[in-house]
């Protein structure tokens, strides 16, 4: 795995996507500037086949469901320690 990028906010996130066009995105839900279900979100926008990871400790299910609604496919796991 070669990582081409890391972002401290979810813009430059989405910003470092436009750039590098990478095969994977790994988010954290949040994020400053702009949380990780809006930038992947723009970056699904951008590209609907964009492959994006979220890893993140916060998983209520208002959170699952704004990042579903974002386009996040795939299961959750609860209960992680």
């Amino acid at each position: 795995m070669l990582v081409v990028a890391e972002a401290a906010t979810g813009r430059d996130a989405v910003d470092f996507w436009r750039q590098q066009h990478p095969d994977v995105a790994l988010l954290d839900l949040r994020m400053p500037v702009l949380d990780g279900i809006a930038a992947m979100g723009e970056i699904r926008q951008q590209d609907p086949s964009a492959r994006v990871v979220v890893l993140t400790t916060f998983d209520t299910d208002h959170e699952i469901s704004r990042a579903v609604k974002a386009g996040a496919r795939g299961g959750f796991r609860r209960g992680c320690a």
